[in-house]
């Protein structure tokens, strides 16, 4: 599965991490009760998070038959790939996705950071507002959160197991990190975004639209069924 950077990103100034590129493997670790390890696009036997849709075309696909469990795509891009016979898609992360890539309607969708609060467990409060910041915003921090005296920023270059907790400990959440909303709604905490201009809007809009048309307490069902089989 992808999710790492390359040590030469790494090396040219971008974090070891991006806390929501590695998340879908420690979620899927926890509910499939099994240990997984990382490949590249052309080697991984799944996909499970963030918008990698875009990149396995812009490698020339993935491994014929990968199965596809949580990801997204740029809508906004043809699809060069027939998705439908080439992989075994479980989930996409919302209905942009799978409209583009002409699924079945009925095809469970979801990213499966909204489970990571059975990953990670309860946090107390502790701050009256979070920013979690995009890897690549290099924007000032908002008002409100410069404002407050109980205010966090919380940069999303790290591991999960030290952002989660934080965006758990907050009573809302202002972000320019599609996962720290994603977080945020598995906890139940209210968020809005910063506009700062980074990642696409249209992942934001897949993922809004899943929400819409389903539901959060449904996603998590389909998310913990699809992951609970691979």
């Amino acid at each position: 599965m992808t999710g790492q950077f390359r040590l030469a990103e790494v090396q040219k100034g971008l974090p070891a991490y991006n806390f929501g590129d590695v998340l879908g493997i420690e979620v899927l670790q926890h509910v499939a009760r099994k240990r997984f390890a990382y490949g590249g696009i052309k080697t991984a036997d799944i996909f499970v998070t963030g918008t990698v849709g875009q990149l396995i075309e812009m490698h020339g696909g993935a491994k014929e038959g990968a199965v596809i469990a949580g990801i997204g795509t740029d809508p906004k891009r043809e699809a060069k790939i027939d998705w439908r016979a080439t992989y075994d898609e479980r989930m996409v992360r919302g209905p942009l996705t799978r409209d583009l890539w002409d699924l079945p309607k009925e095809i469970p969708m979801g990213d499966p950071g909204l489970l990571a609060d059975e990953v990670y467990g309860p946090s107390e409060k502790a701050y009256e507002v979070g920013y979690v910041k995009h890897f690549k915003d290099a924007t000032e921090p908002p008002e409100e959160v410069t404002k407050s005296s109980r205010s966090i920023v919380i940069g999303a270059g790290a591991a999960p197991s030290e952002i989660i907790p934080l965006i758990a400990s907050c009573e809302r959440i202002v972000t320019s990190s599609l996962h720290g909303a994603i977080v945020a709604d598995a906890y139940g905490i209210p968020w809005r975004r910063h506009g700062a201009p980074v990642g696409l809007n249209q992942k934001w809009e897949d993922y809004r639209l899943s929400i819409e048309e389903r539901g959060i307490g449904r996603l998590k069902d389909d998310i913990r069924d699809v992951l609970r089989g691979l």
